[in-house]
């Protein structure tokens, strides 16, 4: 089991868009995912699949009033989603200190547990650095973003040298002259671009319909990348192919 922190300076990146459909990507591509909203005091996660008006959540876990095994619900995909709550009165009391024993009892044979981090350096962000073994930060193509980043990279040093940053997943590029170039970032915060994701206001409709993009327009570059950012991070090769041809190849490769 691999536990992987996706992480960002500030809000408004796209943190949480990138932490559902590349779940959802690692998940078609036949690995066993969990997705877990570590953002208590804003959380959105469950938004993106409709599981916002959900009774046991994270929260309530948390706080010991409920079994683990009431708060993860199954999508349809295969994926394990365990949603925070967005309501203000259940933020506090919340004890995190043996979530990651119960991740690890529960989940032991997963692939993937993919933690949504709160954005900023607060409590939940170090929270999700101490729980995951490896990191991914989610960027904008902008001077200020890229300067948060690389504050996100020490911090994760300072945390524990031992954690292995992937990678950088730059989100909303718009392709513009003004944009900072890909090499430029790269050299600047000592870590590859192991991600591009282009803007579109369709992610915009996909959030209000509640379902994450990949499952709304499974073609295209936008998916496409997801599935090639899933395949670089698990291994598992990306066929470009459709449907349930594409997910037998890469079931029967992982399982020969």
């Amino acid at each position: 089991m691999r536990i992987v922190g996706i992480v960002s300076a500030k809000g408004g990146v796209g943190k949480t868009t990138v932490a559902t459909n590349f779940s959802i990507a690692l998940q078609k591509l036949g690995n066993s995912t969990v997705l877990i909203d570590c953002n208590f005091t804003t959380a959105h996660l469950g938004l993106f699949f409709n599981l916002f008006n959900v009774e046991k959540t994270l929260n309530t876990f948390l706080r010991g009033e409920c079994d683990f095994n009431d708060v993860i619900y199954k999508h349809y995909t295969g994926l394990s989603i365990i949603p925070s709550s967005i309501q203000l009165e259940e933020i506090a009391e919340v004890n995190i200190d043996d979530l990651k024993t119960k991740i690890k009892e529960k989940f032991s044979d997963s692939d993937f547990v993919v933690l949504d981090s709160a954005p900023g350096l607060g409590r939940e962000a170090i929270m999700t650095i101490k729980l995951s073994d490896e990191i991914i930060v989610v960027a904008n193509p902008t001077v200020a973003s890229i300067v948060d980043a690389v504050k996100v990279i020490r911090f994760v040093n300072l945390i524990d040298p031992r954690k292995k940053v992937l990678g950088i997943v730059l989100n909303k590029i718009r392709n513009k002259k003004y944009e900072i170039p890909l090499e430029k970032i790269e050299s600047f915060t000592g870590i590859p671009i192991i991600g591009r994701i282009p803007e579109d206001d369709r992610f915009i409709e996909t959030t209000n319909r509640r379902t994450p993009f990949l499952l709304l327009y499974p073609d295209g570059k936008i998916s496409e990348n997801f599935y090639q950012l899933a395949s670089f991070v698990s291994g598992m090769p990306y066929y470009k192919r459709k449907g349930v041809l594409n997910f037998l190849l890469n079931f029967f490769k992982r399982n020969l």
